[in-house]
Protein backbone atom coordinates (compact mmCIF):
# COMPACT_ATOMS: atom_id res chain seq x y z
CA UNK A 1 0.00 0.00 0.00
CA UNK A 2 0.77 3.12 -0.54
CA UNK A 3 1.65 5.29 2.04
CA UNK A 4 2.66 8.47 0.27
CA UNK A 5 -0.77 10.16 -0.47
CA UNK A 6 -2.81 7.92 -2.83
CA UNK A 7 -4.09 4.99 -1.03
CA UNK A 8 -5.01 2.22 -3.34
CA UNK A 9 -5.57 -1.17 -1.36
CA UNK A 10 -3.21 -3.77 -2.47
CA UNK A 11 -4.78 -5.57 -5.84
CA UNK A 12 -4.49 -9.24 -7.18
CA UNK A 13 -4.07 -8.22 -10.47
CA UNK A 14 -2.08 -5.04 -12.33
CA UNK A 15 -3.26 -4.92 -16.10
CA UNK A 16 -1.89 -2.83 -18.38
CA UNK A 17 -4.83 -1.18 -20.29
CA UNK A 18 -3.80 -0.58 -23.57
CA UNK A 19 -6.58 -2.39 -25.23
CA UNK A 20 -8.59 -3.33 -23.09
CA UNK A 21 -11.18 -0.65 -22.73
CA UNK A 22 -13.54 -2.66 -25.10
CA UNK A 23 -13.17 -5.34 -22.32
CA UNK A 24 -14.92 -3.14 -19.65
CA UNK A 25 -18.40 -1.36 -20.26
CA UNK A 26 -19.90 1.29 -18.47
CA UNK A 27 -21.36 1.07 -15.44
CA UNK A 28 -25.20 0.77 -14.68
CA UNK A 29 -26.28 4.22 -14.27
CA UNK A 30 -28.51 3.19 -11.56
CA UNK A 31 -26.12 2.02 -9.57
CA UNK A 32 -23.77 5.02 -10.18
CA UNK A 33 -26.64 7.45 -8.86
CA UNK A 34 -27.30 4.95 -5.91
CA UNK A 35 -24.13 5.80 -4.67
CA UNK A 36 -24.49 9.59 -5.23
CA UNK A 37 -27.26 9.60 -3.15
CA UNK A 38 -26.19 8.25 -0.32
CA UNK A 39 -26.68 10.21 2.84
CA UNK A 40 -23.79 11.66 5.15
CA UNK A 41 -25.00 10.52 8.44
CA UNK A 42 -22.40 11.57 10.42
CA UNK A 43 -22.25 15.19 10.29
CA UNK A 44 -19.20 16.80 10.70
CA UNK A 45 -17.54 20.06 10.46
CA UNK A 46 -16.09 20.63 7.43
CA UNK A 47 -12.14 20.52 7.29
CA UNK A 48 -9.86 23.47 6.20
CA UNK A 49 -6.62 21.33 5.97
CA UNK A 50 -4.63 24.75 5.01
CA UNK A 51 -5.70 26.52 7.93
CA UNK A 52 -2.98 27.80 10.43
CA UNK A 53 -3.22 27.86 14.40
CA UNK A 54 -3.03 31.29 15.71
CA UNK A 55 0.18 30.00 17.71
CA UNK A 56 1.78 29.39 14.22
CA UNK A 57 0.47 32.39 12.65
CA UNK A 58 2.65 34.51 15.61
CA UNK A 59 5.67 32.21 14.56
CA UNK A 60 5.75 32.67 10.88
CA UNK A 61 5.16 36.64 11.88
CA UNK A 62 8.46 36.41 13.93
CA UNK A 63 10.76 34.85 11.30
CA UNK A 64 9.46 35.34 8.34
CA UNK A 65 9.91 39.46 7.41
CA UNK A 66 8.00 40.17 4.08
CA UNK A 67 10.29 42.37 3.09
CA UNK A 68 12.57 39.53 2.22
CA UNK A 69 12.48 38.46 -1.91
CA UNK A 70 10.37 35.79 -1.91
CA UNK A 71 13.31 33.97 -3.07
CA UNK A 72 14.88 34.80 0.60
CA UNK A 73 11.26 33.71 2.34
CA UNK A 74 11.73 30.09 0.24
CA UNK A 75 14.70 29.12 1.60
CA UNK A 76 14.02 30.51 5.31
CA UNK A 77 10.60 28.50 5.41
CA UNK A 78 12.73 24.99 4.19
CA UNK A 79 14.97 26.05 7.18
CA UNK A 80 12.43 26.62 9.22
CA UNK A 81 10.71 22.99 8.76
CA UNK A 82 13.48 20.98 8.09
CA UNK A 83 16.34 22.56 10.92
CA UNK A 84 16.96 20.65 14.38
CA UNK A 85 16.66 24.38 15.80
CA UNK A 86 12.80 24.97 14.33
CA UNK A 87 10.64 22.42 13.39
CA UNK A 88 12.79 19.47 12.33
CA UNK A 89 9.93 18.20 10.86
CA UNK A 90 10.38 13.84 10.20
CA UNK A 91 8.52 12.16 7.11
CA UNK A 92 6.53 9.40 8.94
CA UNK A 93 3.43 6.78 7.16
CA UNK A 94 1.00 7.44 9.86
CA UNK A 95 -2.75 9.14 9.45
CA UNK A 96 -2.71 12.23 7.17
CA UNK A 97 -2.55 15.38 8.85
CA UNK A 98 -4.04 18.89 8.52
CA UNK A 99 -1.23 21.66 8.32
CA UNK A 100 -1.96 22.58 11.93
CA UNK A 101 -2.08 18.55 12.96
CA UNK A 102 1.58 18.29 11.34
CA UNK A 103 2.64 21.02 13.00
CA UNK A 104 1.74 19.78 16.14
CA UNK A 105 2.48 16.52 15.24
CA UNK A 106 6.11 17.44 13.79
CA UNK A 107 5.80 14.73 11.61
CA UNK A 108 3.62 13.72 8.29
CA UNK A 109 3.41 12.19 4.98
CA UNK A 110 3.84 14.35 2.23
CA UNK A 111 0.46 15.49 1.89
CA UNK A 112 0.77 16.32 5.21
CA UNK A 113 4.15 17.99 5.27
CA UNK A 114 3.49 20.16 1.86
CA UNK A 115 -0.25 21.30 3.14
CA UNK A 116 2.13 22.51 6.36
CA UNK A 117 4.72 24.28 3.72
CA UNK A 118 1.71 25.99 1.25
CA UNK A 119 -0.25 27.10 4.21
CA UNK A 120 2.97 28.68 5.72
CA UNK A 121 4.20 30.02 2.51
CA UNK A 122 1.11 31.54 1.28
CA UNK A 123 0.60 33.37 5.00
CA UNK A 124 4.11 34.57 4.61
CA UNK A 125 3.18 35.78 0.48
CA UNK A 126 4.54 33.54 -1.35
CA UNK A 127 2.51 31.24 -4.04
CA UNK A 128 2.42 27.89 -3.75
CA UNK A 129 0.63 24.79 -5.13
CA UNK A 130 -0.18 21.41 -4.81
CA UNK A 131 1.90 19.27 -7.60
CA UNK A 132 0.96 15.32 -7.97
CA UNK A 133 3.50 13.18 -9.50
CA UNK A 134 3.35 9.49 -10.56
CA UNK A 135 6.06 7.64 -8.80
CA UNK A 136 7.79 4.60 -10.42
CA UNK A 137 5.22 0.94 -9.59
CA UNK A 138 6.99 -1.40 -8.28
CA UNK A 139 5.79 -5.40 -7.55
CA UNK A 140 5.72 -7.04 -4.10
CA UNK A 141 7.32 -10.09 -4.08
CA UNK A 142 4.31 -12.45 -4.52
CA UNK A 143 4.42 -11.31 -7.67
CA UNK A 144 0.76 -10.76 -8.20
CA UNK A 145 0.77 -7.17 -7.20
CA UNK A 146 1.94 -3.84 -8.75
CA UNK A 147 2.04 -0.96 -6.21
CA UNK A 148 1.03 2.34 -7.89
CA UNK A 149 1.41 5.20 -5.86
CA UNK A 150 1.55 8.97 -6.67
CA UNK A 151 3.25 11.26 -4.51
CA UNK A 152 2.86 15.45 -3.93
CA UNK A 153 5.18 17.86 -3.75
CA UNK A 154 4.77 21.88 -4.04
CA UNK A 155 5.63 24.40 -7.00
CA UNK A 156 5.31 27.86 -7.07
CA UNK A 157 6.19 31.19 -8.88
CA UNK A 158 8.67 33.61 -7.18
CA UNK A 159 8.15 37.26 -7.61
CA UNK A 160 11.19 37.74 -10.64
CA UNK A 161 9.31 35.12 -12.81
CA UNK A 162 11.57 32.34 -12.00
CA UNK A 163 9.88 28.89 -10.59
CA UNK A 164 10.70 26.26 -7.42
CA UNK A 165 9.37 23.16 -6.63
CA UNK A 166 9.93 21.81 -2.89
CA UNK A 167 10.02 18.32 -2.57
CA UNK A 168 10.12 16.53 0.64
CA UNK A 169 11.17 12.87 -0.42
CA UNK A 170 13.97 13.65 -2.99
CA UNK A 171 14.86 10.19 -3.55
CA UNK A 172 12.11 9.22 -4.45
CA UNK A 173 11.94 7.47 -7.96
CA UNK A 174 9.16 9.40 -9.95
CA UNK A 175 7.94 9.91 -13.39
CA UNK A 176 8.72 13.95 -13.69
CA UNK A 177 6.73 13.92 -17.32
CA UNK A 178 3.19 12.86 -15.73
CA UNK A 179 3.55 16.19 -13.26
CA UNK A 180 0.90 18.26 -12.58
CA UNK A 181 -0.48 21.13 -10.46
CA UNK A 182 -3.71 20.82 -8.52
CA UNK A 183 -6.52 22.91 -7.01
CA UNK A 184 -6.22 22.80 -3.12
CA UNK A 185 -10.03 21.24 -3.75
CA UNK A 186 -8.61 18.81 -5.76
CA UNK A 187 -5.86 18.35 -3.00
CA UNK A 188 -8.90 18.04 -0.01
CA UNK A 189 -10.71 15.63 -1.67
CA UNK A 190 -7.14 13.13 -1.34
CA UNK A 191 -7.29 14.19 2.38
CA UNK A 192 -10.50 12.65 2.25
CA UNK A 193 -9.61 9.83 0.02
CA UNK A 194 -6.90 8.93 2.39
CA UNK A 195 -9.26 9.08 5.14
CA UNK A 196 -11.20 6.67 4.01
CA UNK A 197 -8.36 4.54 3.11
CA UNK A 198 -7.40 4.19 6.92
CA UNK A 199 -11.13 3.84 7.82
CA UNK A 200 -11.36 1.31 5.01
CA UNK A 201 -8.02 -0.58 7.12
CA UNK A 202 -9.68 0.23 10.53
CA UNK A 203 -13.47 -1.54 9.44
CA UNK A 204 -14.55 1.96 10.19
CA UNK A 205 -17.32 1.58 7.08
CA UNK A 206 -19.49 4.05 7.92
CA UNK A 207 -17.09 6.94 8.20
CA UNK A 208 -15.21 5.40 5.41
CA UNK A 209 -18.31 6.16 3.06
CA UNK A 210 -18.58 9.28 4.36
CA UNK A 211 -15.02 10.39 3.99
CA UNK A 212 -15.12 9.02 0.00
CA UNK A 213 -18.65 11.01 -0.27
CA UNK A 214 -17.03 14.15 0.60
CA UNK A 215 -14.24 13.64 -1.81
CA UNK A 216 -16.81 12.80 -4.18
CA UNK A 217 -18.63 16.21 -4.01
CA UNK A 218 -15.39 17.99 -4.61
CA UNK A 219 -14.08 16.03 -7.44
CA UNK A 220 -16.32 13.60 -8.73
CA UNK A 221 -14.12 12.33 -11.56
CA UNK A 222 -11.54 11.10 -9.39
CA UNK A 223 -10.85 7.85 -10.47
CA UNK A 224 -8.98 6.26 -7.43
CA UNK A 225 -11.76 7.66 -4.90
CA UNK A 226 -14.32 5.70 -7.27
CA UNK A 227 -11.79 2.77 -6.68
CA UNK A 228 -11.74 2.74 -3.21
CA UNK A 229 -15.58 3.42 -2.93
CA UNK A 230 -15.69 -0.21 -4.98
CA UNK A 231 -12.99 -1.96 -2.42
CA UNK A 232 -15.48 -0.49 0.46
CA UNK A 233 -18.65 -1.40 -1.78
CA UNK A 234 -17.29 -5.10 -1.62
CA UNK A 235 -16.37 -5.42 1.60
CA UNK A 236 -20.08 -4.28 2.48
CA UNK A 237 -20.97 -7.25 0.61
CA UNK A 238 -22.76 -4.56 -2.17
CA UNK A 239 -21.21 -6.66 -5.31
CA UNK A 240 -23.57 -4.78 -8.14
CA UNK A 241 -22.15 -1.26 -6.95
CA UNK A 242 -18.66 -2.81 -6.29
CA UNK A 243 -18.48 -3.39 -10.04
CA UNK A 244 -20.41 -0.09 -10.47
CA UNK A 245 -17.67 1.36 -8.86
CA UNK A 246 -14.52 0.29 -10.46
CA UNK A 247 -16.41 0.31 -13.81
CA UNK A 248 -16.86 4.15 -13.04
CA UNK A 249 -13.03 4.40 -12.04
CA UNK A 250 -12.24 2.81 -15.24
CA UNK A 251 -14.48 4.79 -17.81
CA UNK A 252 -13.28 7.78 -16.04
CA UNK A 253 -9.20 6.96 -16.35
CA UNK A 254 -8.63 4.26 -18.88
CA UNK A 255 -5.30 3.89 -17.22
CA UNK A 256 -6.44 3.22 -14.14
CA UNK A 257 -4.57 -0.33 -13.06
CA UNK A 258 -6.07 -0.70 -10.03
CA UNK A 259 -9.59 -0.29 -10.78
CA UNK A 260 -9.47 -2.77 -13.51
CA UNK A 261 -7.76 -5.08 -11.26
CA UNK A 262 -9.99 -4.95 -8.24
CA UNK A 263 -12.71 -5.19 -11.21
CA UNK A 264 -11.00 -8.42 -12.54
CA UNK A 265 -10.65 -10.37 -8.84
CA UNK A 266 -14.38 -9.28 -8.40
CA UNK A 267 -15.53 -10.92 -11.92
CA UNK A 268 -13.60 -14.37 -10.29
CA UNK A 269 -15.65 -13.94 -7.01
CA UNK A 270 -18.74 -13.07 -8.93
CA UNK A 271 -18.38 -16.54 -11.39
CA UNK A 272 -18.15 -14.55 -14.13
CA UNK A 273 -15.25 -16.44 -15.49
CA UNK A 274 -15.45 -15.39 -19.03
CA UNK A 275 -14.76 -12.04 -17.83
CA UNK A 276 -12.12 -12.30 -15.52
CA UNK A 277 -10.20 -14.48 -18.21
CA UNK A 278 -10.19 -12.00 -20.67
CA UNK A 279 -8.62 -9.20 -18.46
CA UNK A 280 -6.50 -12.26 -17.39
CA UNK A 281 -5.06 -12.90 -20.15
CA UNK A 282 -3.35 -9.69 -21.08
CA UNK A 283 -2.04 -9.71 -17.49
CA UNK A 284 0.76 -12.48 -18.84
CA UNK A 285 1.84 -10.80 -21.79
CA UNK A 286 1.85 -7.23 -19.55
CA UNK A 287 4.31 -8.73 -16.88
CA UNK A 288 6.82 -10.27 -19.20
CA UNK A 289 7.60 -6.36 -20.66
CA UNK A 290 7.63 -5.17 -17.24
CA UNK A 291 10.82 -4.82 -15.12
CA UNK A 292 9.66 -4.68 -11.84
CA UNK A 293 7.87 -7.84 -11.88
CA UNK A 294 10.78 -9.38 -13.21
CA UNK A 295 12.71 -7.95 -10.53
CA UNK A 296 9.94 -9.51 -8.07
CA UNK A 297 10.57 -12.61 -9.41
CA UNK A 298 14.28 -12.48 -8.96
CA UNK A 299 13.58 -11.50 -5.38
CA UNK A 300 11.03 -14.83 -5.12
CA UNK A 301 13.80 -17.03 -6.42
CA UNK A 302 17.10 -15.82 -4.33
CA UNK A 303 14.65 -16.02 -0.95
CA UNK A 304 14.23 -19.58 -2.11
CA UNK A 305 17.81 -19.71 -2.92
CA UNK A 306 17.76 -20.66 -6.19
CA UNK A 307 20.11 -17.67 -7.19
CA UNK A 308 20.44 -19.07 -10.78
CA UNK A 309 16.95 -18.39 -11.51
CA UNK A 310 17.07 -15.16 -9.80
CA UNK A 311 20.16 -14.14 -11.63
CA UNK A 312 18.34 -15.16 -14.80
CA UNK A 313 15.16 -13.03 -13.97
CA UNK A 314 16.89 -9.78 -12.95
CA UNK A 315 19.35 -9.37 -15.88
CA UNK A 316 16.10 -9.64 -18.00
CA UNK A 317 14.95 -6.57 -15.61
CA UNK A 318 18.24 -4.83 -16.47
CA UNK A 319 18.19 -4.98 -20.10
CA UNK A 320 14.45 -3.63 -19.55
CA UNK A 321 15.76 -0.82 -17.33
CA UNK A 322 19.46 0.34 -16.88
CA UNK A 323 19.20 2.99 -14.58
CA UNK A 324 17.04 1.13 -11.34
CA UNK A 325 19.59 1.07 -8.51
CA UNK A 326 17.90 -1.72 -6.55
CA UNK A 327 18.16 -4.59 -9.47
CA UNK A 328 22.01 -3.86 -9.16
CA UNK A 329 21.73 -4.08 -5.50
CA UNK A 330 20.23 -7.31 -5.77
CA UNK A 331 22.27 -8.44 -8.67
CA UNK A 332 25.52 -7.79 -6.23
CA UNK A 333 23.92 -9.70 -3.33
CA UNK A 334 23.35 -13.04 -5.86
CA UNK A 335 26.79 -12.56 -7.43
CA UNK A 336 27.88 -13.03 -3.90
CA UNK A 337 26.12 -16.35 -3.49
CA UNK A 338 26.85 -17.32 -6.45
CA UNK A 339 31.08 -16.72 -5.79
CA UNK A 340 31.08 -14.37 -8.41
CA UNK A 341 32.95 -11.91 -6.99
CA UNK A 342 34.55 -9.98 -9.50
CA UNK A 343 31.40 -9.57 -11.13
CA UNK A 344 29.44 -9.03 -7.02
CA UNK A 345 32.43 -5.81 -6.88
CA UNK A 346 31.44 -4.58 -10.90
CA UNK A 347 27.78 -4.48 -9.69
CA UNK A 348 28.52 -2.71 -6.43
CA UNK A 349 30.43 -0.32 -8.68
CA UNK A 350 27.16 0.27 -10.86
CA UNK A 351 25.06 0.97 -7.36
CA UNK A 352 27.70 3.48 -5.86
CA UNK A 353 27.80 5.37 -9.11
CA UNK A 354 23.82 5.36 -9.10
CA UNK A 355 23.65 6.21 -5.71
CA UNK A 356 26.00 9.69 -6.34
CA UNK A 357 23.37 10.97 -8.82
CA UNK A 358 20.55 10.81 -6.27
CA UNK A 359 19.97 13.98 -3.68
CA UNK A 360 20.80 13.49 -0.20
CA UNK A 361 18.94 15.55 2.00
CA UNK A 362 15.09 15.44 3.06
CA UNK A 363 14.21 17.75 1.10
CA UNK A 364 15.43 19.38 -2.06
CA UNK A 365 14.64 23.12 -3.14
CA UNK A 366 14.98 23.76 -6.61
CA UNK A 367 14.41 27.27 -8.54
CA UNK A 368 14.31 27.24 -11.79
CA UNK A 369 15.76 30.12 -14.30
CA UNK A 370 18.20 30.98 -16.88
CA UNK A 371 21.23 29.06 -15.04
CA UNK A 372 19.32 27.25 -12.79
CA UNK A 373 20.49 25.46 -9.25
CA UNK A 374 19.69 23.53 -7.03
CA UNK A 375 19.88 24.19 -3.29
CA UNK A 376 20.05 20.67 -1.30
Amino acid sequence: MSNCFIRVPLTLLFLYLSGCASLIEAPNPTFIQEILQHQNNQAQEPVDILALSSDLKIFVDKNIDRSWSSSRRLIALREILFSAEYFDLQYETGRTKTATETYEARSGNCLSMTSLFIAMARYSGLDANYHIVDTIPQWDTSGNTLILTRHINSVGRLRNGDSYILDFLPNLRRHHDTASTVSDDYALAIYYNNLAAEAIIDKRHHAAINFLMRALELEPKMTDVWNNMGILQQRLKRLDLAEASFKQAFILDKYNHAAASNLSKLYLKTDKEEKADRLLKRVTRYRERNPYYRYASARIAYANQNYASALEELVKAIRIKKNEIVFFELLSQIHSKLGNQQKEVDSLKIVAYLDSKKPKTRSSLEIRHPGSFTID
